[in-house]
């Protein structure tokens, strides 16, 4: 019976995760273009409500609280 080890020094032989990099190189086809273009419109479309939330509550705190 074979025992297996784990030797922790293989972990650096593996390539940093670049996610951002992963899609440029997915950019040379259509189907690369196409998940593109729907992860960066879905990105958008989810942190957008959130980035104009704290604007809003920024502006509004800053009406009630004006600083002398």
């Amino acid at each position: 019976m074979k025992v297996m080890t784990v030797n922790s020094s293989n972990a650096s032989l593996l390539p940093p995760l670049n996610f951002y990099g992963t899609l440029l190189l997915c950019n040379n086809s259509q189907r690369g273009v196409i998940n593109l273009t729907a992860y960066f419109l879905s990105l958008t479309l989810l942190l957008l409500p959130l980035c104009i939330r704290v604007v809003y509550l920024g502006v509004q705190n800053g009406a009630s609280n004006p600083t002398p």
